[in-house]
């Protein structure tokens, strides 16, 4: 970024690239029309001044640019930031489908489990009443 050398309010204050080429112009005017007091100046002075006018639209010039520059960089950097940000999440989702699969999975087997355990103890229940009347039927014959 250009350095501004000089009185701070001659500047008035820095354009930025949000401030519109408008606002650029209006500073640039300003800059270049404080020449009203030129027909009392030699012409060294006037130079001087045409000259310091020069620096000055350059230092403005050099600046906008560093800042367009800057601005573009941010840019990129929050588009690459966006990006990982939209592959995370995508990789997040992902895993949280697959996770959420599994689960479904689990639970239809821990369901199956059950029934067939359920299944089991009616078998075991019919097999012990079979037993008991057979113990029965033996201890009465």
């Amino acid at each position: 970024m250009a350095d501004f050398k000089g009185n701070p309010e001659q500047y008035e204050s820095a354009p930025t690239a949000d401030a519109g080429p408008s606002l650029q112009l209006e500073a640039l005017r300003r800059a270049l029309s404080n020449t009203g007091d030129d027909g009392k100046r030699s012409p060294a002075e006037r130079e001087q001044r045409a000259a310091d006018a020069i620096v000055r639209v350059r230092e403005v010039a050099d600046y906008l640019r560093a800042s367009d520059e800057r601005i573009g960089d941010l840019q990129a950097g929050l588009e690459a930031i966006r990006e990982r940000a939209r592959r995370d999440i995508r990789a997040a989702q992902e895993r949280s489908e697959q996770a959420e699969a599994r689960v479904s999975a689990e639970a239809e087997r821990a369901d199956a489990a059950e029934a067939r355990a359920r299944e089991a103890e009616e078998r075991l229940g019919e097999i012990m009443a079979v037993i008991e009347q057979e113990l029965r039927a033996g201890r009465a014959a």
